[in-house]
């Protein structure tokens, strides 16, 4: 029951998303989410922006982003680059 009322409360909740003619309100499920091309050694990532928890430096120029719920990702690029990537992109 209290688990019921949970989904409920989820699904009721709103979201405001700004667009050309003022705010408009969406439904949770309908959030447009940010994706983030991030280069590999061993192939290419599209990774969903808000879903990247952490960056550190990992072996050889590389930086590990650490995903949410995820292993982290080995990446080309300092932390710095793949910070400024992120909130580019």
């Amino acid at each position: 029951m209290l688990v019921n009322h949970v989904l409920m409360k989820i699904e009721m909740r709103m979201s405001v998303c700004p667009g050309a003619g003022g705010a408009k309100p969406l439904p949770l499920g309908e959030i447009p989410m940010k994706f983030v091309s991030l280069k590999s050694r061993g192939g290419d990532y599209l990774v969903v922006a808000s879903n990247v928890a952490w960056l550190r430096t990992g072996e050889n120029g590389q930086t590990l982003v650490g995903i949410v719920g995820s292993s982290p990702l080995l990446v080309t690029g300092s932390i710095e680059e793949v910070a400024r990537q992120i909130q580019e992109d």
